[in-house]
């Protein structure tokens, strides 16, 4: 589905809707997975698609993640196919996993860098070093499923993860580049996360989602408090915050996408 403004959202594409992707500098230009390794890409908005299948022997998660920064365009499945046209060949990097090990969360920190997470809990950094893809393995805040990871606009050493298990920390910061973390769940509910999302004017300022509501913090995790307001009894499921117009949006289970304007 599109939203272009209207509170009935435009059809875009049948069957199974999976993660998805725009080229932030050519919006015209977008991508959708349905599951599994499967990826579509539009250069109309969505209007007609090409598929763009990577590599047949790559398997991944019902719905894989998928990034796109530019003509940078990612899939993690058991290995990591990624290209930097925006288009086919891909590019197979080795992600090292283990058995049953798949990528359930992927943020994109700029073109030539992303960080994925793991269903065991790992993470590592994949960077561009002008000549090949390179993998390094960051520091674990825990060994449980991810189910989000967030890089802050204004300092891409800061990230943030959200974990879909619980039975310990559900949310993490760093401030050095996953090198080391801060528990910063206390203040929130013992109920599964989903997704995070940092406010680009205010570093301090940020949003999750869980399995019953949406809750924000104004000092970098160390209170929390519920931003529900106005919202169905649903999963949130996942957040994006539209820096232009200051739209937090929220995509919910089985309720439909809703939308606050943040001051």
């Amino acid at each position: 589905m599109v939203f272009a403004g209207s509170p009935t959202w435009d059809h875009a594409a049948d069957g199974d809707g999976g993660d998805c992707g725009v080229n932030q500098f050519n919006t015209n230009i977008v991508y959708h997975s349905y599951y599994g390794m499967t990826l579509e890409r539009s250069t109309n908005k969505g209007k007609t698609w090409t598929s763009i299948l990577p590599p047949p022997n790559l398997t991944g998660s019902f719905y894989p993640p998928v990034e796109v920064f530019g003509l940078t365009v990612a899939m993690a499945g058991d290995s990591l196919a990624i290209t930097r046209t925006g288009t086919p060949p891909w590019t197979t990097v080795s992600l090292a996993l283990t058995a049953n090990e798949l990528p359930t969360a992927m943020r994109a920190i700029s073109s030539n860098a992303l960080v994925v997470g793991t269903n065991f809990g790992r993470m590592m950094q994949i960077s561009w070093t002008g000549a090949s893809w390179q993998r390094a393995m960051l520091t674990s805040p825990a060994s449980r499923s991810m189910s989000c990871i967030a890089v802050d606009p204004s300092n891409p050493q800061r990230l943030w993860v959200t974990f879909s298990q619980i039975n310990g920390g559900l949310v993490y910061r760093s401030d050095d580049g996953g090198a080391n973390w801060v528990d910063c769940t206390k203040g929130l509910p013992s109920i599964p996360m989903s997704s995070v999302v940092v406010d680009p004017a205010n570093y301090q300022r940020v949003w999750v989602s869980a399995d019953v509501g949406v809750y924000q913090t104004m000092d970098l995790g160390k209170t929390w408090t519920g931003f529900s307001s106005g919202l169905p009894n649903a999963m949130a499921v996942d957040l994006y915050f539209h820096t232009q117009d200051r739209m937090l949006i929220c995509a919910t289970r089985n309720r439909g996408a809703w939308v606050i304007n943040v001051p």
